[in-house]
């Protein structure tokens, strides 16, 4: 009976620490592909900006530039509220006032719900 107690054991113990590895190696796998496809949507989104600016067009510029803003404080919106975040919608919140820009209803309200609840910052991120 001790063995199979001590047997079982030491299959339990060995499981844990199997599986725990595995997470963390998958876990670590995720962020790393998680980091890249956000850093290959924001050069995305850059050259789409970029495009217009080196042909003349700064109006299609800016909307690209505004509207990619726009989805960004949707997703900061989604996330819980640490000191990073308030403090990137709090200087969005400031930019917009000094900086009106409209897109979508739907993106418009969206945007505004979110950054009714944040204190403007006295200065802006630069």
């Amino acid at each position: 009976m001790k063995k199979l107690i001590i047997t079982a054991a030491l299959a339990f113990v060995g499981g844990a620490v199997v599986g725990g590895g595995a997470m963390y190696f998958w876990t670590q796998h995720l962020l790393e592909r998680s980091d890249a496809v956000h850093a290959a949507d924001i050069a995305t989104s850059q050259m789409s900006a970029l495009y217009p600016l080196r042909a003349g067009d700064t109006t299609n510029a800016v909307s690209r530039l505004e509207n990619r803003l726009s989805m960004e404080v949707m997703v900061l919106g989604t996330m819980p509220r640490n000191e990073v975040v308030a403090k990137a919608l709090s200087a969005v919140r400031t930019y917009r006032e000094r900086n009106p820009w409209s897109g979508t209803d739907r993106m418009d309200r969206s945007v505004q719900s979110i950054l009714s609840n944040v204190q403007a910052s006295e200065t802006s991120i630069r």
